[in-house]
């Protein structure tokens, strides 16, 4: 959120969350209005292609 943008709009980020997943030996954030938590267990390959596919189907349903 660049605040300091002329067309800042604070309104836009209202019903936003800030979050920060800390693992290992990284970190990922991202601001978002909510997010789902899946256990998967497997090889890394297949564990890859499940969330490949998930993203694509939940993309294409914002799309629609």
């Amino acid at each position: 959120m660049n605040s300091v943008h002329p067309r800042h709009n604070p309104k836009m980020y209202d019903d936003l969350k800030h979050y920060v997943f800390a693992f290992h030996d990284s970190t990922f954030e991202c601001i978002a209005r909510g997010f789902d938590a899946t256990i998967v267990t497997g090889p890394g390959e297949l564990i890859l292609d499940q969330m490949r596919s998930r993203i694509i189907s939940q993309s294409q349903d914002l799309l629609q």
